[in-house]
């Protein structure tokens, strides 16, 4: 009795209230089930800001990719009143859509659409986000005589306040990251070859990715597993622990 009455309130509301959820008709009030700009009800206090276009994004990456000397995350950043830190995920993720392209791997430009459209993307691509300080914006300020004409590269400036360019850091940094959190070779190669017993496996779980899950409920063992692309499903190694603990932190691309 009550799993029929539950099915009946259940279609009460998808005939009634639910409605408007079925399809998305360009209204923030029709797909937010807490109301306008809202899409927890029982959260009134979070209101998401719209995500960048897609189109917005490709724009970024194409002037990147033109010119990474000039084209600066920061410049980006400033100029579409973004965080730097967005601009960089995005130069990111436009970054693996790329490779991924050049691999001849499919892209979900529908589903893509699909999540512009429910989410409502707004058409103004100036978002006015923090840009976030950098250390350099904290120096007291430096002056500088230029001609008319003159053009001033990172570079130039980088000489004028006696620092190293930017992008030269951000490499700098990838690598000494990476030389940091590199294990020895030999044994990284003997820890990769181990592998756990399935759990299960199921070829309708097939992927061209690998998923990595933390067992959040056991807060002092925090088991992992993982599904391997194939539909296997099986417990994490300790090397494949180790990496999900200790990633190797890249600061840019």
């Amino acid at each position: 009795m009550e799993k029929r009455a539950a099915h009946a309130r259940a279609k009460m509301w998808l005939e009634g209230e639910g409605s408007k959820f079925e399809n998305p008709s360009g209204s923030r009030d029709s797909n937010f089930v807490g109301g306008p700009r809202r899409p927890f009800p029982m959260n009134r206090f979070y209101v998401p800001i719209a995500p960048v276009r897609d189109e917005t994004r490709t724009t970024i990456y194409e002037r990147y990719m033109s010119d990474p000397k000039t084209q600066t995350p920061l410049k980006l950043a400033k100029e579409h009143k973004l965080s730097i830190a967005r601009v960089q995920a995005i130069l990111r993720l436009k970054a693996l859509e790329a490779s991924m392209r050049d691999a001849g791997k499919e892209v979900q430009e529908q589903l893509n659409e699909g999540m512009e459209r429910m989410l409502i993307t707004s058409s103004v691509q100036r978002m006015n986000e923090p840009l976030h300080v950098t250390p350099a914006e904290r120096m007291k300020p430096l002056f500088q005589l230029l001609d008319e004409d003159q053009g001033v590269t990172p570079e130039d400036a980088a000489k004028l306040l006696k620092l190293e360019p930017f992008h030269a850091v951000q490499a700098r940094l990838d690598v000494d990251a990476q030389r940091m959190f590199t294990i020895d070779p030999a044994a990284e190669s003997r820890a990769k070859d181990v592998q756990t017993p399935p759990i299960a496996k199921d070829p309708v779980n097939a992927s061209k990715f690998t998923f990595a899950f933390v067992d959040t409920s056991k807060p002092l063992d925090r088991p992992l597993y993982m599904r391997d692309r194939n539909g296997v499903f099986r417990k994490g190694s300790r090397y494949e622990k180790y990496r999900k603990e200790h990633p190797a932190p890249r600061f840019f691309l």
